[in-house]
């Protein structure tokens, strides 16, 4: 199969002043297995996250069962970062360049829009209503929800992913690193404002490319972990020894902030005895978890290109295919289908092992649920935006 070296969801680089549509048809003919792969593992990730959150109570959060609970609610924290990371990426490699002016930046921006908004409004208000019907009787409180992410808790992304596009002609000069010792430097500078951030400000939907700085980062100097190859090119082809040694080290250093993670989250646990206080329990690690999402994804990337090869890898690439619709549906589904099935909050009659296996088999239902819903309504050409498929991607989809 042949493949473009088009980053999904990114438009090609603007050569003149306006957006040619034309031109983002032909290049989205294609697409980048390994980009899939890498969006399926990030959607995975967001819904463990809330999987797993939804299980972790103050009653169990000093079990065997909770502290394991944690540890797959601190390592899912990768997902919302390997989304932003990806979009840095696709910044990075295709718009490295200023853009042609004012007008070929509102291009991009406008292209962006149309597909990521429609249906990000449309299940913003869904969500709205799902909570309380007469929300939307207030213009101010759904603008106001619509403009800050707080429909639901997972929808703070679209306006922070916009945040970055926004940004990106400032962002872009800052992160022109094109060497090792360069990169290691971007990413432990953005480390230190992550933590800085975190402990000057509590998480709002208002602050989120701060504290996700080093998402950023890391998606933005990943050409050099890849061989910063051509961009005509498959950024993730030609794996060979070093990038496997490079994974290797990456992955050993994940485990190290995983460990100090899991070790701090144990520290401050016992003082959690309320939902709020539990929550504030699972971030009392930015720089530590900055560092396990930042060597995380690293390592995704440098073994993306062998995963893509495999049988699984094609799954986890159909999941990727739908992430963003998936995304915006699984809170939805989880909450009205699978957490009514699985009863969440009932203790489980085998233990520690029994709430292991709860949240695993939610976590496997709401990624089952979500995607058939997705799957669903792309393939039907009057709804298909509702999850953010295009008429050209839904093509470049359907030829798989």
């Amino acid at each position: 199969m042949e493949r473009s070296a088009r980053i999904p969801g990114e438009t090609p680089p603007t050569g003149s002043a306006t957006y040619d549509a034309t031109a983002d048809r032909v290049a989205n003919s294609n697409r980048i297995a390994e980009i899939d792969v890498l969006r399926g593992i990030a959607i995975a990730g967001v819904v463990m996250r809330h999987v797993s959150w939804q299980l972790l109570t103050p009653e169990n959060v000093r079990s065997p069962e909770g502290t394991t609970i944690a540890a797959a609610c601190i390592l899912a924290d990768v997902g919302v970062s390997l989304f932003v990371a990806l979009s840095a990426f696709g910044l990075v490699w295709r718009h490295a360049q200023p853009f042609d002016g004012i007008r070929g930046w509102l291009g991009f921006l406008s292209s962006r829009a149309a597909r990521l908004l429609p249906a990000y409004v449309l299940w913003s208000l869904v969500s709205l209503a799902a909570r309380d019907v007469s929300l939307l009787a207030s213009p101010r409180q759904v603008a106001s929800a619509l403009f800050s992410g707080t429909a639901d808790v997972q929808f703070y992304y679209v306006p922070l992913v916009f945040e970055l596009y926004i940004l990106w002609p400032l962002l872009r000069p800052l992160l022109a690193v094109r060497t090792f010792y360069g990169a290691v430097l971007v990413l432990a500078g953005a480390i230190g404002i992550a933590e800085l951030a975190w402990r000057a400000i509590l998480p709002s939907p208002g602050t989120p490319l701060l504290y996700l700085s080093t998402a950023v980062a890391t998606g933005a100097v990943l050409p050099v972990f890849l061989g910063d190859r051509p961009s005509s090119s498959n950024p993730f082809a030609g794996t060979n020894a070093k990038h496997r040694a490079a994974a290797l080290a990456s992955l050993a250093v994940a485990t190290a902030a995983l460990l100090v993670c899991i070790s701090r989250f144990s520290a401050f646990s016992p003082a959690a005895t309320t939902r709020g206080a539990l929550f504030l329990v699972t971030m009392m690690s930015p720089a530590p978890q900055a560092l396990l999402n930042a060597s995380l994804i690293v390592t995704l990337a440098l073994v993306a290109s062998p995963l893509a090869r495999t049988r699984a890898g094609a799954w986890i690439a159909a999941l990727g295919r739908l992430s963003y619709g998936v995304f915006l549906l699984h809170l939805l589904v989880a909450s009205t289908l699978v957490y009514r099935l699985v009863a969440m909050v009932t203790p489980a009659s085998a233990g520690a092992a029994g709430v292991v296996l709860r949240m695993i088999f939610a976590w496997l239902a709401v990624l089952a649920a979500s995607y058939a819903v997705a799957w669903g309504l792309a393939r039907l050409p009057k709804l298909a935006w509702t999850v953010g498929i295009t008429g050209n991607s839904r093509t470049a989809s359907e030829r798989r």
